[in-house]
């Protein structure tokens, strides 16, 4: 009788307390911080609804796992068709070279079975494999916060790794508003192969597609990328729009394969953490976000006291004036006084010939533009002066 009652209780305090409580592939529960509400299913999806427009975004707890045996042979190759340097792999097979992610490895998709809510923090649970061990979770912290996604692989045999979030919303390319994978693919401009755009890549940390005015990215977060210069060799992460059926997709990869840190032993773990983005507006107000917000980028150009047209007339205003922009008239060319007393250096006339083109004046091509032409094509160094005595 006492276990009967303590039963009830507990049902209906269950009842009371957890509403939303169901079966898996329902919701069982949610959170919210001040922009975000997040629901989530028995086993994971998380549905994101942003709180001041109501949009509802769907985000799966789905990773793909990269796993080879033999070192990669990862090499940057020119891509002449866009004149564009992308990162490349040896095929597994040993049979040949691709700058197709997807194809650098095996591939092993996962996608978590069950969900635990603990407070304002889900934890994802994986089915077991043979190679590696999967744990991920994702934090949805106060204030302002977007949601935070860590991923912890531990690998159960030797061979270099690489794990991608891929649980972001895909759309096909015909019902996009526009993409965005660093560095030149933009717009409607999409990637005809899976190129990775590694971290030195980045001008942000993320890939970006937009859809119905509203714009979905997978951003590093900025824990994971330390205050430095980085370079093709420690570039930490990669991001990537294109997926391997040929839709728009953001995604995050960490470490980038054939990176040292992709290469481990038995036993060894790699961890990386990501934010999940979901904003309305189109890519560039997506991309202002993360670079204002989660990066913390401030110094940045705005239209304080006068447009970017004025700001450019007022630069060539400056340019013309033969006082204050050092041009020595006699010589064709300007004051290099600064550095090398008594002398002028020239190094292009395209800067002026291209100003007066674009500003169709005739008085920037016969004051700049045609002087300096004239100065390159008599003389045999940047560097001029009338002096015998300069010696710099």
């Amino acid at each position: 009788m006492r276990k009967a009652t303590l039963f009830l209780w507990a049902a209906c305090a269950s009842f009371f307390l957890f509403p939303g409580l169901k079966a898996n592939g329902q919701q069982v529960g949610e959170m919210e911080n001040t922009i975000y509400r997040v629901q989530v299913s028995g086993e994971g999806t998380l549905v994101l609804i942003n709180k001041p427009s109501g949009h509802k975004t769907v985000f799966q707890p789905t990773f793909l796992v990269m796993f080879r045996p033999d070192a990669p042979g990862k090499k940057l190759r020119h891509i002449r068709k866009f004149a564009f340097v992308v990162p490349g792999w040896k095929i597994p097979d040993g049979k040949g070279f691709t700058t197709d992610y997807f194809r650098a490895a095996d591939t092993i998709r996962m996608r978590a079975v069950k969900a635990q809510l603990q407070g304002n923090k889900v934890h994802w649970r994986f089915k077991g494999n043979a190679g590696f061990d999967l744990r991920a979770e994702m934090v949805l912290a106060r204030g302002t916060e977007d949601p935070k996604v860590t991923f912890q692989l531990t690998a159960r045999r030797k061979g270099w790794y690489s794990v991608g979030y891929v649980g972001a919303p895909e759309t096909s390319l015909e019902k996009t508003d526009g993409i965005f994978q660093p560095l030149i693919w933009q717009e409607k401009r999409f990637p005809d192969s899976s190129y990775l755009s590694g971290e030195f890549m980045c001008t942000i940390p993320s890939a970006l597609v937009c859809r119905n005015g509203y714009t979905v990215g997978v951003a590093a977060d900025s824990s994971e990328i330390p205050f430095r210069f980085p370079t093709r060799h420690s570039s930490r992460f990669g991001v990537l729009v294109r997926n391997g059926r040929g839709n728009a997709q953001p995604m995050l990869f960490a470490p980038v394969l054939g990176q040292q840190a992709s290469s481990l032993d038995s036993g060894d773990s790699l961890r990386f953490s990501c934010r999940l983005v979901a904003k309305k507006g189109n890519v560039y107000t997506a991309y202002k976000y993360i670079a204002t917000h989660l990066m913390g980028f401030h110094d940045y150009r705005k239209n304080a006291t006068c447009s970017l047209n004025e700001t450019l007339e007022n630069m060539i205003a400056y340019a013309m004036n033969d006082f204050y922009s050092g041009w020595n008239k006699q010589l064709k060319a300007p004051d290099y006084s600064t550095d090398v007393p008594g002398t002028v250096k020239l190094v292009s006339a395209l800067h002026p010939l291209s100003i007066a083109i674009v500003t169709d004046s005739k008085q920037i091509y016969n004051r700049r533009a045609l002087p300096m032409i004239e100065y390159l094509m008599s003389r045999q160094k940047y560097l001029f002066s009338e002096r015998t005595d300069i010696r710099g």
